[in-house]
């Protein structure tokens, strides 16, 4: 997209559009750019991309950030043809829409505040309920195959409801609740993943305080969906011992085989590493690799922490991954030991006296035997 570039607008005029709802509810979230954007091109006619630079008095990049907030909201659709785009407009929510609609409603939390929204919020009618049916009106064959109770679906991503009444049940919480609920929904809209399925993502990449963590949310899926790498069968068993157990089980376990005991420094170091959102399976190989293979009798803050930095900028998220991880390691450790001992090995030390510069003295002890020799060899003749 270019200034120089046309763009033509479809469905102008066809689109439903209340201005005092539009302002109170999408101007926090769009920001003035994106909200003046979307009121020109309900306005002006098809053009160029540069006037309505010229218009709004900003640059291009801000000017594609803008059409970006309002694709996302659903306001505009994009098109792309060689130098020529259409924008198709779509009417803004309804105000009962807009706040019935949960990531709508979050977003303009987020913006405004809880206690704002709520104000916006229409009361709850009381009364006797006495509303005709359809059916009570006009003819009752017209609306056979209609549900009469049915009313108009959510089409929500989220089952936000459900999903927050699980996480009362086990005991969960979130960080920050405004931008975790936007996050939720980004992550099940990017992966078309249902209610139970991101709850069940979330308790697995809980923090130890039992909050939920989206970033951890949004590594693990992604990880989930790559090929695992294929592994050595010798290491099968110790795989799934580490998939079932927790860091401190696994930890104590292996002391007791060892005839040791945990400390709490050790303890406090696993604690350290579920704040880093460290995996318990990949905290368990990392508890095998330097209590068993490599015989430490606990683990040692520097060597543990050195290991678990490279494996989180590495994206170790699995056992299998751990265990790849350091068979790499070991190896490349090998090939630099192999090339340090070769290379000495090949070194054949210069003698002294091949140097240049070198001068031999000898001793007088050394003098008194070297003419000794000589005479006995001069008499020899």
């Amino acid at each position: 997209m270019k200034p120089g570039d046309r763009y033509s607008i479809l469905n102008k005029g066809k689109t439903s559009f209340d201005e005092s709802t539009f302002a109170e509810l999408y101007l926090p979230i769009l920001g003035k750019t994106a909200f003046t954007l979307y009121g020109l091109l309900r306005s002006l006619p098809d053009g160029k991309f540069s006037n309505l630079l010229e218009y709004l008095n900003i640059g291009q990049a801000r000017l594609e950030g803008s059409l970006d907030k309002l694709s996302a909201l659903s306001l505009v659709k994009i098109y792309e043809q060689p130098k020529y785009f259409q924008i198709l407009l779509r009417s803004p929510k309804s105000f009962e829409d807009f706040l019935s609609d949960q990531l709508f409603k979050q977003l303009l939390i987020s913006k405004i505040g809880e206690n704002k929204v709520k104000n916006f919020m229409t009361l709850q009618p009381e009364g006797l309920d006495i509303t005709k049916k359809f059916s009570e009106v006009f003819d009752p064959s017209l609306a056979e195959g209609l549900d009469e109770s049915s009313e108009k679906i959510s089409t929500d991503l989220l089952d936000l409801e459900t999903f927050e009444k699980m996480m009362s049940d086990r005991g969960l919480h979130f960080t920050n609740k405004s931008t975790d609920i936007i996050q939720l929904f980004s992550i099940a809209e990017k992966f078309g993943l249902d209610w139970y399925a991101l709850f069940k993502l979330a308790e697995e990449t809980a923090n130890v305080d039992h909050t939920i963590n989206t970033d951890a949310m949004l590594q693990r899926h992604v990880a989930s969906k790559q090929p695992l790498p294929k592994v050595d069968e010798a290491f099968s068993d110790l795989i799934r011992v580490a998939k079932a157990m927790e860091p401190e089980e696994f930890l104590t376990q292996i002391k007791r085989q060892v005839g040791g005991f945990v400390d709490a420094s050790e303890l406090k170091l696993l604690s350290n590493f579920s704040k880093q959102n460290i995996s318990s399976e990949v905290q368990n190989i990392l508890i095998h690799y330097a209590l068993i293979q490599q015989g430490n009798a606990s683990l040692r803050p520097t060597f543990v922490n050195r290991i678990a930095n490279d494996w989180m900028r590495k994206k170790v998220v699995n056992a299998e991954l751990a265990i790849e991880r350091i068979n790499n390691f070991d190896e490349e450790s090998s090939t630099s030991k192999k090339v340090t001992f070769s290379k000495r090995e090949n070194v054949i030390p210069e003698p002294v006296w091949s140097n240049p510069n070198y001068h031999e003295v000898a001793s007088d002890d050394e003098v008194a035997e070297f003419k000794k020799q000589l005479d006995a060899l001069q008499n020899s003749n």
